[in-house]
C-alpha cells in the first residue's frame, strides 16, 4: 500500500522517500502510519500505539490504532487530521488539513458508530463527518462541511449541515 500512496504523491526510488520523509509532512504522516499498521498486523500493539502518539507529535496528525485507509492515501496538509480507531477509508482518498472522521459523540453518551469513505473521496479543509455515515464513492466533500448523513456516490457535498450541491456520471470504466 505504501507502494500505492508514494505513487499518488509523485514519489518514486528510496532517495526521493527518504527526501520526503524528510521534507514533506503529509508523506511522513503517511509512512509512519503504514509501519503503524503493519506493527499491529504484527500484535505489536504498543509500538503502534507509540507510532501513532509519533504521528502526532511530528506531523500534527492522530491516525488512529484501528483506523484503515486503502491504498493511494494523500494527505495534503496533516496539521490537525482526526481519524478515529474504527473509521475505514477507501482508495486514492485526498485529505486536506483540519478534518475530522470520527464518532458523533465524544463524550461517551449516544451511539459510537463511525463513518466509512468510498473510493476517491476528497475531503475539504477543516471538514468533519462524523457518526456511522456512509460516504460513497467519487465523492467531493467541501471545506468546514460537517457531514451527518450518508453521501451518495457521485456527489458534490457542503456546507453546515452538509447538503448534497451536485451530482454527476459514474466515471467510465475502461
Amino acid at each position: 500500500m505504501l507502494k500505492a500512496d508514494l505513487a499518488r504523491i509523485d514519489l518514486g526510488g528510496w532517495v526521493a522517500m527518504l527526501w520526503a520523509f524528510a521534507t514533506r509532512p503529509g508523506a511522513r504522516a503517511v509512512i509512519i502510519y503504514r509501519i503503524q499498521v503493519k506493527c499491529e498486523g504484527l500484535g505489536l500493539k504498543r509500538v503502534a500505539r507509540l507510532l501513532c502518539a509519533a504521528n502526532g507529535v511530528l506531523n500534527g496528525c492522530e491516525l488512529m490504532v484501528g483506523c484503515s485507509f486503502g491504498p493511494g492515501l494523500v494527505l495534503r496538509h496533516p496539521v490537525g487530521v482526526v481519524v478515529g480507531h474504527k473509521v475505514a477509508v477507501g482508495s486514492n482518498c485526498d485529505l486536506q488539513q483540519g478534518i475530522t472522521l470520527g464518532e458523533r459523540y465524544g463524550d461517551g453518551s449516544g451511539d459510537h458508530l463511525y463513518p466509512s469513505l468510498g473510493d476517491n473521496v476528497s475531503v475539504g479543509a477543516k471538514g468533519s463527518v462524523l457518526g456511522g455515515v456512509k460516504i460513497g464513492s467519487n465523492v467531493a466533500i467541501g471545506a468546514h462541511a460537517l457531514v451527518l448523513n450518508d453521501v451518495p456516490p457521485n456527489s458534490v457535498a457542503v456546507g453546515v449541515p452538509a447538503r448534497i450541491v451536485a451530482r454527476a456520471a459514474p466515471p467510465r470504466q475502461m
